[in-house]
């Protein structure tokens, strides 16, 4: 798909209280290149506020399925 070359999905995983699995999934825009180190392999790592679970969270990059 063409929209996926210009965005990263990053993916949180939580379980509640009932031992249910929930997956927060937050979507963004790729960086233009600026200022990355050449042949790193990193993911990247964010931390945003989740209303819902009232914490913060942190989200990592994955791939798309």
């Amino acid at each position: 798909m063409a929209w996926q070359k210009n965005k990263i999905l990053l993916v949180s995983t939580t379980t509640t209280p009932d031992g249910k699995k929930v997956v927060y999934r937050y979507i963004k825009n790729k960086s233009k290149g600026g200022g990355k180190a050449k042949g790193a392999v990193s993911q990247l790592k964010l931390k945003k506020y989740n209303p819902k679970t009232n914490s913060h969270t942190l989200f990592v990059e994955t791939k798309y399925k």
